[in-house]
């Protein structure tokens, strides 16, 4: 009975530390999200692009116009392109 649950759970780990290595594989391969994607969302929150998105700081990062009508550095979500805030240099 003891050494059932020792397999067992040695089995488990061994499983578990296979989908950690095939998840971490993945986090490498990240495509940056469509640029359409980025300004529906940059739309939505009343912004407007004024430059190609360029990655910065482990975000991508866009020149835009802000609703009051300043320029600004936006933030966007490098995974599905979603708006994260303004960056503060």
């Amino acid at each position: 009975m003891y050494s059932r649950k020792i397999l067992l759970a040695a089995a488990s780990l061994a499983v578990a530390g296979m989908a950690d290595t095939a998840s971490a594989m993945s986090v490498g391969d990240v495509r940056p999200p469509a640029r359409e994607a980025m300004l529906a969302s940059l739309q939505v929150h009343h912004y407007r692009f004024l430059s190609d998105p360029y990655f910065f700081r482990g975000h991508y990062v866009a020149r835009g116009i802000d609703p009051f009508g300043r320029v600004a550095l936006v933030e966007i979500n490098p995974r599905n392109g979603a708006f994260i805030g303004e960056v503060l240099i």
